[in-house]
Order: structure tokens, then C-alpha cells, then sequence
């Protein structure tokens, strides 16, 4: 999809809407209103390019390859090819994405046989595909890094209290944070 039609359909109405509305009245409470307006809707279209971008990369033969092989050399195997997961994004879109799924190969079985195969640890498995674009325990780069910063810099309990970390917060879970 280009980015000049992503933006006309998206964005251009409604930019065009918040200005002629702080035409009308200039005042204080108005600029306000059309800043807060203009952020939300520009972090709205940053987050469509984003996910236009995360499922171009997705599809994309060679990066899919590339993943596969170098997990493959640390020991992984492809447990499912289209596997469903979720990512949010920086702007507090949250995208559906399906992708290669890969768990470890087991040295020594341990166990009785269940099912279809010996169960390993809960949480082994790795999306080499989102590994290898930075998106960890379903965030996008961006998004990890503003938690990141934002925990560093303030006590946990401050930041989840006064909002900085509300929104990264149910994305990525407590543990993850610490």
C-alpha cells in the first residue's frame, strides 16, 4: 500500500477538520484541543505505516529463511509455520500477525510419552521472525523502549500510578518490566 493513499484515506479528513475547528475559535482550550488532536491522529497514521511495514517483513521470503536457518544452527525446530500472535505497537495499536513458530530440539526425553510427543517447559518456544525485527514479549521496539526508559527513570510504582507505564503496561506483563 503506498503511504501518500494510507494517509489521504486516513488522516487528511481529519487533520483537515481539527484545524478549521481552531480557525473558527482561537483561544487557549482550542489549541490545546487541535495539538492533543494532531499528536493522536499523526501516532494513529505512524501506527498504520508500522503495521504496513511489520507485515511486509513478515511475508517476506528471505527474512522468513534467514530466521529459520540461524535458529535452526541453535538448536531450534519449525513447530508451526502460522503461528497467531499479537503485537502492540508504539502508538498503542495492537496488530494480529501469523508467523513462523520454533521450539527447541530436545536432547534427553524426559517423561512419559503424552499425546503427540514429550512436552517441554511452558515458554520455550521463539518467533525468529519478530526476534529478528526487535519485537519481544509482544511489543515493538519502540514500544519496549519507551517502558525501558520510563522505568528507569521513575520508581515502578510512580510510573504505572501516573500513566507513563498504564498503556505499555498491558501489553507487556509486570515480570517482563522488571
Amino acid at each position: 500500500m503506498c503511504f501518500a493513499s494510507l494517509f489521504a484515506s486516513a488522516c487528511l479528513p481529519e487533520l483537515v477538520k481539527c484545524v478549521e475547528q481552531f480557525a473558527q475559535q482561537k483561544s487557549a482550550a482550542a489549541f490545546l484541543q487541535v495539538e492533543l488532536d494532531l499528536h493522536k491522529q499523526l501516532q494513529s497514521l505512524g501506527d498504520q505505516i508500522v503495521e504496513t511495514l511489520l507485515l511486509g517483513a513478515l511475508a517476506d521470503v528471505v527474512v522468513i529463511a534467514q530466521s529459520i536457518q540461524q535458529y535452526r544452527a541453535k538448536g531450534y525446530r519449525v513447530h508451526q509455520r502460522n503461528k497467531q500472535t499479537t503485537v502492540q505497537l508504539y502508538g498503542g495499536r495492537t496488530v494480529t500477525v501469523r508467523t513462523v513458530y520454533m521450539l527447541p530440539i530436545r536432547k534427553n526425553p524426559k517423561g512419559r510419552k503424552r499425546g503427540r510427543g514429550r512436552r517441554g517447559r511452558q515458554g520455550k518456544g521463539v518467533y525468529p521472525v519478530l526476534k529478528k525485527l526487535g519485537i519481544a514479549h509482544h511489543a515493538a521496539p519502540a514500544l519496549q523502549n519507551e517502558a525501558t526508559l520510563s522505568a528507569l527513570n521513575n520508581p515502578f510504582a510512580e510510573a504505572t500510578e501516573n500513566g507513563a507505564l498504564a498503556e505499555i503496561a498491558s501489553a507487556i506483563s509486570r515480570a517482563a518490566l522488571r
